[in-house]
């Protein structure tokens, strides 16, 4: 649904760790420990997230986003860049995420280095190695599929798992029953403030990956139209018994990187997804960890700009303290909190301006 009214060419919509953890942090008191329940209160929850951003788009509020300036953007991306990579690099590895923020994965990664699996750390840089040379060699084509396919290939002949290499695990098989949730009206209240954190998140996290997208192509990016889709997008999760989505960095990137130029990507991709929950998901199930991992490590190398840094600290040294602002703000505080701390500094330093204008 999302790829028929986003605006941007290659952001992909999907489930995120941000949404997930909102999401799973709210409901577990509510859901009472029923885990049908459960599955209705976060689908009710990515219906008014859909509501929410329609009336967004309606009212015309994407100026809001205008005030992440292209300053803040630059901190933003190597913040999510470093947090993403910080939640592959344990599984490159070969042993288990320990969770927390950027500061403590980094420091528990680096404590567990004595736990590292050889074989696991081997397929893993055997990947990098076949991205890298796809990267060089072969611009803008899939070679993340063929790293895919042959992990799969590796850990049937080889039996990985045996050694240590942690695989995806099963993935469910079939589809949904498509509907309204069974909540009501009292349930609905309870949910507003979730609702609210979702769409704030959502909305923030699409349209910076819009934004960073129409930057490096040259396109004109309609925070608007990004509404739109969202809003779309998230009413279909719901009847499908999903709950909030929004724009993937790691999976935009990856859609960008496999050389996607329109939101048709995103069809295409949804209708691999389709074939593959229907009659090929037992297939999935030997995708070794430290392919995907390496994959999304490929991908945010590019998040990672120092020379806009150098030349930053060169031209304006406010601009770049804002950048490191923001940089700092999404390592210890999240994406969101990062943006939004960046974005006053922004605000705050534009009011500054006009207040003391030089003439």
């Amino acid at each position: 649904v999302f790829w028929l009214f986003c605006g941007s060419r290659h952001t992909a919509i999907t489930v995120t760790s941000g949404l997930s953890l909102l999401v799973g942090a709210t409901l577990g008191t509510l859901a009472g420990g029923d885990p049908a329940r459960y599955a209705a209160l976060a689908a009710a929850t990515a219906l008014i997230v859909g509501v929410m951003s329609l009336l967004a788009w309606l009212l015309r509020a994407g100026v809001v986003v205008d005030f992440i300036s292209d300053t803040v953007m630059v901190g933003f991306k190597a913040g999510i860049a470093l947090v993403l990579a910080s939640t592959q690099l344990p599984k490159l590895f070969g042993f288990a995420d320990p969770g927390g923020d950027f500061w403590a994965r980094m420091a528990a990664f680096l404590g567990n280095l004595g736990q590292t699996r050889p074989a696991a750390l081997a397929v893993g840089l055997a990947s990098l190695a076949l991205l890298l040379a796809g990267k060089r060699y072969l611009p803008n084509r899939p070679v993340s599929l063929v790293g895919v396919s042959g992990g799969i290939v590796a850990a049937h002949v080889f039996a990985l798992e045996a050694h240590g290499v942690a695989l995806l695990g099963e993935v469910p098989q079939g589809l949904p029953a498509i509907g309204l949730p069974a909540v009501g009206w009292n349930d609905v209240d309870q949910l507003l403030a979730l609702a609210l954190a979702c769409f704030l998140l959502g909305a923030v996290e699409t349209a910076a990956i819009g934004r960073l997208f129409a930057a490096k192509h040259g396109l004109r990016f309609d925070a608007d139209r990004e509404f739109l889709g969202l809003g779309a997008a998230n009413l279909a999760a719901g009847l499908g018994a999903g709950y909030p989505v929004s724009g993937g960095m790691s999976q935009s990137l990856v859609n960008e990187g496999g050389g996607a130029h329109t939101p048709l990507s995103g069809l295409v991709a949804a209708l691999l997804v389709l074939m593959v929950v229907l009659w090929f998901s037992p297939l999935l199930r030997a995708l070794p960890q430290p392919v995907l991992a390496a994959i999304v490590l490929m991908a945010v190398t590019s998040l990672i700009r120092i020379s806009a840094f150098k030349r930053l600290w060169r031209a304006h040294r406010t601009e770049f303290l804002i950048a490191t602002v923001a940089l700092l703000g999404v390592l210890g505080s999240g994406v969101l909190r990062g943006v939004l701390i960046g974005s006053i500094l922004s605000l705050g330093l534009l009011l500054r301006r006009a207040a003391r204008p030089h003439v």
